[in-house]
Formats: structure tokens, C-alpha cells, sequence
């Protein structure tokens, strides 16, 4: 009940439900805790509280432990706020640190019961990251990141493999006179990799709203 009127911006409701969680919670259920955590530090988040957000983002991390879920979330928060105040190092650690994360237990959030919100935060995890590298004038990694979130996102097959990689498609295409073109449409920007024999070029294009209109 927190989260969903966090996610739409009631924000005075989401806290008044999130009171209620921690009031309901035992000391001895961590994951419940680690829940009412994560959501107070969204809320304080989108209310520009950056050192409370911080604080309970690294609170959730402590409780929820074992509770993967909250893990990615928190590490990707804190991911956003570092970046948010021009601390790359440590935001690209905590990006990185979510992605072990949701590779170590992707199979077993799309197979319980909140996957369709399990799906749309992740996309928006991603989204945070392939802005953040790109900002850093890292189009490779970030054309990387981009490729395995469709990989994540799209689909469930968990067969393997080690994910795409630049470097492996600049020795494909050295000998097969092509070019490959990679879209990738955000709320904020949008980007266009055209990857050829020669060169890897970024385009930047217009945000996912303008191009929908257009």
C-alpha cells in the first residue's frame, strides 16, 4: 500500500502507509524490514531529502541482506544519488554492484509473484546506468549495459553465455561489410549506436515521449 501511491507521486499517503508497515513489522522479520526501508528511502528520494534517502537505502541493504529484490534497488538508488551529486566512482560501484546482483537472482524474481514490477523497475535501472556512462563518455559500456537489459528484460531464457561485447562485434563485422545499428529509447534521452568496420559512432535522439509524437 506504500508503494503504489509512492510510485504516483502521494507522497504524504505513501509515508502515512509506510508508518504503518514499520509499526506492523516484528524485530525478527528482516525481509518485511528491509521492504519498509526501501520505500522510505523512494519516498525521501523523490521528496529531494538526499541524506535521509541515503541513509535508508543503506539501511535496506543491511536488513534485506538476503533479500535480493531490495539489494539491486538499494545499490541502484544509491547508484542515481551518487551520480546525482558527481560522485561517478561510487555510483558506477553501486551500479555495478546491482547488476551481480540481479544476474546472480534474475530466475527466481521473474518467477514470483511481482514480476511485472520486478520488470519495469529493472528497465528503469538500466535506463539510470546506459545515462550515467554515456555522461562519462563511455558509449561501449554503456552500448553493453544497454544490450544485456534487453536480455534481461525480453527474455527469460537462462541458458548462458558471457552477454555481448563491442569488441566481439568489431571482429564479426570486419568481414562482413555491414553495419549494425542499436536503438535505445528513455524517458530522458534517446541514443542511436551505428557500429561499422571502421567505427563506433553515438547518435543522440530526441526523448521517448518526442519520438512516440513524431
Amino acid at each position: 500500500m506504500a508503494q503504489a501511491p509512492q510510485q504516483s507521486g502521494s507522497l504524504d499517503e505513501a509515508e502515512r502507509y509506510n508508518r504503518q508497515a514499520f509499526d506492523a513489522c516484528s524485530k525478527d522479520d528482516r525481509e518485511q524490514l528491509a521492504y519498509a526501508l526501501l520505500t522510505r528511502a523512494l519516498i525521501a528520494n523523490r521528496r529531494g531529502r538526499i541524506p535521509e534517502a541515503m541513509q535508508a537505502y543503506r539501511e535496506a541493504l543491511d536488513a534485506g541482506q538476503n533479500v535480493p529484490a531490495v539489494q539491486w534497488q538499494a545499490y541502484g538508488g544509491l547508484g542515481a544519488l551518487y551520480a546525482r551529486s558527481g560522485d561517478l566512482r561510487r555510483a558506477k560501484q553501486n551500479y555495478e554492484d546491482a547488476l551481480r546482483v540481479i544476474k546472480a537472482n534474475r530466475a527466481d524474481q521473474l518467477h514470483n509473484e511481482y514480476k511485472i514490477t520486478f520488470l519495469s523497475n529493472l528497465m528503469g535501472f538500466y535506463q539510470d546506468y546506459v545515462e550515467l556512462l554515456i555522461e562519462q563518455h563511455d558509449p561501449r559500456q554503456a552500448l553493453e549495459i544497454a544490450d544485456s537489459s534487453r536480455a534481461s528484460v525480453l527474455t527469460e531464457n537462462l541458458a548462458g553465455g558471457s552477454g555481448m561485447t563491442v569488441s566481439r562485434l568489431e571482429r564479426d563485422i570486419k568481414t562482413a561489410n555491414t553495419t549494425i545499428l542499436f536503438y535505445w529509447l528513455a524517458p530522458k534521452n534517446s541514443y542511436l549506436w551505428v557500429l561499422s568496420r571502421d567505427a563506433l559512432k553515438l547518435v543522440t535522439l530526441p526523448d521517448k515521449a518526442q519520438l512516440d509524437r513524431e
